[in-house]
Parts: C-alpha cells; structure tokens; sequence
C-alpha cells in the first residue's frame, strides 16, 4: 500500500440550462462530491492526500472529457486513480450510457454529453495500475455492457456503479444532501464498512458489501460492481484502530463450511494462477486455482473457481468445468453467478439445463440474464411451446442489450414468419436491422429480404 499514490477526479453536474425539460436540476451532487472528498481526505481513514484530489462542477462536454483525459494519461503505473461522476445518466437509442454535462441535450447525446465508451478507452490507455470508477446516477449498470462483455472487467480495473442498466438512481431528498447512493459510499469508506480479512484497509468488494446492504435495506436501486479478473485488493480505505466495527450478530446463524484458508492465502492462490496463466504455465494456474477454490474463501474462492472453469473446459474436462461453474453459480455473487449459470447451461442436456438458466434470468444481470432468457427460449421452440418462448424472447428484447435483444428480436421475427404474421415479422426483423449489432442486423437484413421476394 505504501508504495502506491492514491488520485482522485470528482465530477459532479446539477444543472443543465440547455435542456431543463428533459434534465431537471438535481439535488445531490453538489453535497455528494463535499462529502466523498473529505472521506477520502480524512486524516483518520482517508488514503489521499488534499492535493491529489480534484473536483470538477458543472463543467461542459468538452471540459469533463479533456480532465477526464488528462487524469488518466497523465498517470504513473504506481498510481491507484478513482473516477466518480454524480448527475444525470441518459441511454442512448442503442443503450450506450452517456455522462451529462453542463451543455448536453438529450437530443444530441453524442455531441454534448461524454459516452462511457470514450472514457472506457481512455482508462484503457492509461498506465496506471488499479483504475477505479463509480457512477451515481441513472442506469449507471450499463457501462459494464456497453462496450461489450468483458470491456471494462479487466485486471486493476473496478467499477460501482448505483444502480443495474435499467434502473433509475435515486437522487437526493432535498437541496444539499448527498443522493442514498453516495452517502452509503461515504458511511463505508468513515470505516462503518467491515474489514473482511483484518488487514486494516477497506477493500472495494468491503464497500461495495456494505453500500448494497443498505440501498436493499432502504428498497432502493441495485448497486452493480465488476472486477471479475483483478487479482489484487484495491484499497479505498483505511480501518484505523478503534474505528473498525463489530461484526453484526446473527440470530441462528446459519452453519458454513470451515474455511481452509484464509481470504489474504487465497487471494496470493489466485494470483499465483494468475501469473502462471500469463506465462503459459496451464497446469500450475489450475491447480493455484484448485487450491484456492477449494479453500471456502469468500469471494477469493468463488473467483477462483470462476478462472478455473475455462481452464478445465479448454482441457476438454467438461465435468471439472461444470462443477467449478457451478460452486459459482450457487454463491449467489452479482456478476459472476448468473454467468456461471449460463455457462453451466450450455452443459447440460436441454431437459437439465432450465433450472440453470431460470437462476440466470431471476439474477436480473444485463448482459447474462438475457443471454439466459435466449438460451431457454430456443429450447422451449425445439419443443414445440412457442408462447413461452415468445416471453423469454421479449424479456431479452426489452434488456435492451446490444447483442442478446437484436438476437431475440430475430427469432421473434422468424417464429412470427412461421405462423403466418408477415407484417409482424418484418417489424421485428426491422427492429433488428435499426439495432446495428455487426451479426444480427445482417441476419435480420437477410431474413427481412427473403419475405418480401
């Protein structure tokens, strides 16, 4: 920890005079960007120090990607960088998330306001080695999916985010006061969060814990987090003596499997996999993540497992394969569970795999819900029970995910095509068409082409 140089840029936008109709003025930001930097600057849990925090307010398109820019370019590989933006969220019409700023109008999202792919390739390009984003504002989820699986999952690489791809973020209650989102971020970070391997510092999975408790407490949005390959413990906080807080007491606690090992020897497992995978060396990556799956870690364990599968299903062991999918399946984790579910779907025989895909789909997750939804739904069509298939099909459609709703939509268009509803179906196709996913709208071109000779 002592080595590395903790940065911070924090934007927050509340006022939107070009477009007041479409971006009301907002409560919170201004109060939510007060708070977060004096947490992260606190003399008694704060990691950064007052210079290495900057705060942007109300700032044009222009001057939020140039800072934004700035911040990650200008990074050592010794610096740990934390981006956050509170304000208004906006979709586009192909559900790329977009940050606004002081001159956006919805109606020209791409010119006024900073699309989440263009900061997703600034990150990428930045040398720093841990990068950490969280965005409180609406449909902040979609990031995750936008610029396509697996994008902004990387190793070193975070993201929070207040709220899944569909959902509204909370704002404020009043004038001056932090949005629920940010002010559990910053009850974590002041230590009320649970150092879960003792080593004195809050991790981001040790605040992300604590924020979504809360907000699920409250019955608000569903805080998202993704740092699926990251293979080390970023640090927002510190757990100083005194402030650390006692574990919560449960009535009747429910009886768990001894760990083996702690959550500090799995994470070094993991890494061991890690860097054994990097150099090629197959068979000392698997049995790093054996070891480390097996060793009923928490989180550690689970990630473990969820490296292994791959690994065992590229060595042909597809029954090693679908057990380490499945320990992550079960351990109910918001990202990698429903993935894992699919993914365990796609071994088993059709008759199997319905339980495994319904897990998926009820996990409401952007990307592996729908993707779930699709799979069940091509076998209900293989057996003949098209009404269910349709409904599947439709909640894929209305995920609104790039790849999976333009894949729906096609087979929509193609069982509408079967029973005779042409005018129907060619809607569909051309839904598809407009989605400009690089496979399906040729797909649906195609099909669209073969009605009408």
């Amino acid at each position: 920890m002592g080595d590395r140089v903790h940065k911070a840029l924090l934007i927050a936008n509340w006022d939107f005079p070009r477009d007041p109709g479409q971006l009301p003025a907002l409560n919170g930001p201004r109060a939510d960007v007060r708070h977060l930097q004096e947490v992260l600057t606190s003399q008694r849990t704060g990691l950064y120090h007052p210079d290495h925090v900057q705060v942007l307010s109300n700032r044009t398109r222009g001057g939020m990607l140039r800072r934004i820019e700035d911040f990650f370019l200008d990074a050592t590989r010794d610096d740990q960088l934390l981006l956050y933006y509170s304000g208004h969220g906006k979709l586009s019409l192909f559900d790329e998330l977009f940050l606004c700023a002081k001159d956006t109008r919805v109606d020209r999202l791409v010119s006024t306001a900073v699309s989440t792919s263009a900061v997703s390739t600034v990150v990428d390009a930045s040398p720093a080695a841990a990068k950490i984003l969280i965005l409180d504002c609406c449909y902040a989820g979609s990031f995750k999916g936008s610029a396509g699986p697996g994008k902004l999952a990387g190793e070193g690489r975070f993201v929070l985010t207040a709220s899944r791809g569909a959902e509204l973020a909370p704002d404020a209650d009043a004038a001056d006061t932090t949005s629920p989102f940010t002010r559990f971020l910053v009850e974590a970070l002041d230590a009320k969060a649970e150092d879960s391997d003792g080593d004195g510092y809050l991790s981001v999975d040790d605040v992300y814990t604590y924020v979504a408790d809360r907000m699920r407490e409250e019955r608000l949005s569903r805080p998202q987090r993704s740092f699926a390959a990251a293979v080390d413990v970023i640090a927002l906080a510190r757990t100083p003596a005194g402030a650390r807080p006692l574990p919560p007491v449960a009535i009747n606690p429910p009886k768990r499997a001894v760990p083996l090992l702690s959550p500090a020897d799995a994470r070094e497992e993991v890494q061991r996999g890690r860097e054994a995978e990097r150099n090629g060396q197959l068979r000392a990556a698997r049995e790093a993540y054996e070891r480390a799956a097996r060793g009923n870690a928490g989180d550690w364990s689970v990630l473990a497992a969820d490296l292994l599968g791959p690994l065992l299903e590229a060595g042909d062991d597809i029954p090693g394969a679908t057990a380490a999918y499945q320990q992550v399946a079960a351990s109910g984790h918001p990202d990698w569970a429903p993935r894992a579910a699919v993914r365990v779907a796609h071994h088993l025989e059709a008759k199997g795999r319905e339980a495994a895909c319904r897990l998926a789909i009820a996990s409401g997750h952007p990307e592996w819900a729908p993707a779930a939804a699709s799979l069940l739904a091509d076998d209900l069509t293989a057996q003949g029970n098209t009404r269910a298939a349709r409904e599947l099909y439709d909640q894929a459609i209305h995920s609104g995910h790039s790849e999976w709703a333009a894949r729906a939509l096609v087979m929509v268009g193609t069982l509408l095509a079967g029973e005779g509803e042409v005018a129907a179906a060619k809607a569909a196709y051309r839904r598809a068409v407009l989605s400009g996913n690089d496979r399906w709208a040729g797909e649906a071109a195609a099909r669209l082409n073969d009605i009408a000779m």
